[in-house]
């Protein structure tokens, strides 16, 4: 039997595991562990970003800068959700 589009819908009720990691965040906390833990090879991302004709560089940046602003809404969501 076919089935129709129909049939197959979004429920925006069920949530995994994932849902709540923020990709942003990772990120930006990968990198700060890549150069502690690894600092050569952070230096040597860090200089091919550098490289990079098409603006990686100042993606990355605003990257980073979105993942604080992130972090920060985080944190202040888990403040007002804690019970007094």
């Amino acid at each position: 039997m076919l089935r129709s589009d129909d049939d197959f819908t979004d429920d925006e009720e069920l949530q995994t595991p994932l849902d709540a990691i923020n990709p942003y965040v990772l990120l930006a906390d990968t990198l700060a562990r890549l150069s502690v833990q690894r600092p050569e090879a952070h230096a040597q991302l860090l200089a091919h970003v550098a490289q990079d004709p098409h603006g990686a560089q100042a993606a990355l940046q605003a990257l980073l800068q979105h993942a604080e602003q992130q972090r920060q809404a985080d944190l202040q969501k888990a403040l007002v959700q804690q019970p007094a």
